[in-house]
């Protein structure tokens, strides 16, 4: 099998080397426009650079069709048209935030004419909680309410903001800024992002933390059905969405350009500019934290069932957890679709292709790379009494 990446920034690079020590894994390949994000995998084996633009969709389409599969890992802004190419190249590819909300009637029919596969939205959140979710779902008789609780810190807080990027800012502050959708009283609805704030406790050392509303649920919104509520939060050190609201009301998220010294500005920008430097200084070691709680129904009792992650910074790897808790789930399942493990064609939303059985595997992967998950069942009444 041949594979290529596309991105080599701090998630793809992940996704790289662990292709690359897949014994079914022949041959990586990396894309990107950066050399010096391309040192990144330098003299690592079964490793290769490539050196392009990663916005040249012909380019791409042209690269992509040596491979027989492909893992998009590039920002929000030019991942679009990344997919798309490669699609279109007539190869199948897993992404970790590729746009499903817009109408897809038109890529999703011509991967199906192709015969390939479209897996979006694969990294951590959405991925692994969308996976994760169907499963509960899966396992009961009847499911009421889910709350999907995930996010990424440093394991030291500290000014400022008590965070430290291990992704994109810009997209950070996208997801900040842009209204989140959840299921509400069995429908669609939209909330501010940043509210809906409550505290969130992990044992010792991480303690308490905040949660807030996060536009995270993806597929989810169109996979799972007849749930009453359903909302997904992202965790913070408690006072980090005051923080970010005080940057919105000033205007300094702001997309719309102002003119400073005879130049058009927008003020997002700028800020992400300033931000990015000081949020990546300092120590690397981070912890994903991740809560899964489904309520709902099995045989006579109303259940809680609950998924708990925590996942810390690789010593021995130097990689961060926020990587590996992207990087292996699109690469595992990037590896799944190339081994014909998923069949269904077209677009395939992760929680859909690894049920059952491929989420047994799947789940057995993530052990093997060290990615721990708890699952425990809590019975909270007895519907035979009612």
């Amino acid at each position: 099998m041949k594979a290529i990446v596309l991105g080599c920034g701090l998630m793809g690079s992940v996704i790289a080397r662990d292709l690359s020590r897949s014994v079914s894994v022949d041959a990586v390949s990396v894309l990107d426009t950066s050399v010096e994000n391309l040192r990144r995998i330098e003299g690592l084996p079964k490793l290769k650079p490539i050196v392009g633009d990663v916005r040249d969709s012909d380019f791409i389409m042209r690269v992509a069709k040596e491979f027989d599969i492909a893992v998009g890992a590039l920002p929000l802004a030019i991942d679009d048209e990344a997919v798309q190419a490669v699609a279109k190249a007539g190869v199948s590819v897993v992404d970790l935030i590729f746009d499903w909300h817009n109408d897809r009637s038109e890529i999703d029919s011509m991967a199906k004419k192709n015969g390939i596969t479209i897996v979006p939205a694969c990294g951590v959140a959405p991925g692994l909680t969308n996976i994760l979710t169907m499963h509960a779902v899966d396992s009961l008789d009847r499911t009421d309410e889910i709350r999907i609780k995930v996010g990424g810190l440093p394991q030291k807080r500290g000014p400022p903001l008590n965070y430290r990027v291990t992704w994109s800012l810009d997209d950070v502050i996208g997801m900040y800024t842009h209204p989140a959708r959840i299921i509400q009283n069995g429908k669609q609805a939209e909330v501010e992002a940043l509210t809906g704030l409550e505290k969130v406790t992990f044992p010792p050392p991480i303690g308490e933390c905040e949660a807030f509303y996060t536009d995270g649920l993806s597929t989810l919104l169109s996979t799972i059905k007849n749930v009453d509520y359903m909302d997904e939060k992202t965790i913070r050190y408690p006072g980090h969405a005051d923080e970010i609201r005080t940057l919105i009301q000033c205007g300094l998220l702001d997309q719309e350009p102002i003119e400073f010294a005879g130049v058009r500005v927008p003020p997002r920008e700028f800020t992400t500019r300033v931000l990015t430097p000081k949020l990546s200084t300092g120590e690397a070691k981070d912890v994903t934290l991740l809560r899964i709680d489904a309520k709902g129904h099995k045989g006579k009792h109303e259940v809680i069932q609950t998924f708990e992650m925590i996942d810390y910074y690789d010593e021995k790897e130097r990689t961060t957890s926020m990587a590996r808790t992207t990087a292996f789930p699109a690469s595992i399942a990037a590896q799944m679709v190339a081994n014909g493990e998923v069949k269904e064609k077209g677009i395939v939303p992760c929680e859909l292709a690894f049920r059952g059985e491929r989420f047994t595997k799947f789940m057995k992967e993530l052990a093997a790379r060290g990615i721990m998950i708890g699952v425990r069942r809590e019975e909270i009444g007895d519907l035979s009494a009612a």
